[in-house]
């Protein structure tokens, strides 16, 4: 079994910027000259895990990247944080040179690096005293579409000068043991525990001839509310890849109550039952793959 260096109790909290102290942050941000690489497994999804990165930067006055798989993460990020930051990915660039916070897509890390922190110019080399941070690092791993761009992110991890914190709710533990054995860098792990950990229960449902997926979910939902009607309350949560087809199949539901649909706020105003966190006191929970992501 795996066993991590440190461990932050979340002691009954739910998001990391109020889990991990300041002392913390103030470690990762840290000038060496060999960059350590921290591991932080933040055990739960959607637990606001760039967001307290962020907070400490801007606190703090301190150099940041973040690194992401997706392009609606960044776009998440800049729906919440407007001209704070700045943002780069696919064809679009919203630049700001002299911001030292930035965001960005797995590719475009390269062109992130590149540019100068208070008009100081490093060229190619990550600045001095700033953090790098990679969330959903194990995509680097278990992505087969960009193995090119993810070696590239990989070498960056094991080359650069600034420290590195390798964020995941699923952690891979091969990937820590390669970073130790390949980066010749101090490898420390990190693991968020929480008081109340939750096992999710994974059911296959086979559609059946015939059967509609608005019949199938309608099956779950009734079974669900016939068990929390006897005490036995449980969350559901749905996976669909789509905001339509999530939209369409809620607007069909009688009763949505006890229903929740999670995934970007641009559509927001579009989409019945819309929420921008998990709320726990909701039965149903609709997520599109990129909003899990």
């Amino acid at each position: 079994m795996f066993e991590f260096d440190r461990t932050i109790n979340a002691n009954g909290k739910k998001y990391l910027e109020e889990i991990i102290p300041d002392a913390e942050y103030k470690r990762w941000f840290s000038t060496r000259k060999q960059g350590k690489i921290f591991i932080l497994n933040k055990g739960r999804c959607g637990n606001g895990g760039t967001t307290g990165f962020i907070e400490y930067a801007e606190k703090a006055y301190k150099g940041l990247t973040i690194i992401v798989p997706n392009v609606s993460i960044v776009k998440s990020k800049e729906e919440d944080w407007g001209n704070k930051l700045c943002y780069l990915y696919g064809g679009v660039e919203n630049v700001d040179r002299d911001n030292p916070i930035r965001i960005c897509t797995w590719d475009k890390h390269k062109v992130a690096e590149a540019y100068p922190q208070f008009g100081m110019d490093f060229d190619n080399r990550f600045w001095a005293g700033s953090l790098l941070v990679v969330d959903e690092y194990h995509k680097l791993i278990d992505d087969c579409n960009y193995r090119e761009i993810c070696a590239k992110v990989v070498k960056t991890i094991i080359t650069t000068k600034s420290n590195v914190v390798l964020m995941s709710a699923t952690p891979n533990y091969e990937f820590i043991d390669f970073l130790r054995d390949v980066s010749g860098k101090e490898v420390e792990t990190y693991n968020i525990k929480y008081d109340d950990p939750v096992a999710p229960v994974l059911r296959w449902v086979e559609r059946g001839k015939g059967k509609k997926l608005f019949d199938i979910i309608n099956e779950v939902m009734r079974a669900a509310r016939k068990k929390a009607a006897e005490g036995k309350f449980h969350q559901v949560v749905f996976f669909y890849n789509t905001v339509k087809g999530i939209s369409d199949i809620v607007n069909q539901l009688e009763d949505t109550s006890d229903v929740e649909v999670l995934c970007s706020k641009s559509n927001s105003k579009s989409v019945p039952c819309y929420n921008d966190k998990f709320n726990e006191d909701k039965m149903f929970h609709f997520l599109t793959s990129a909003y899990f992501t």
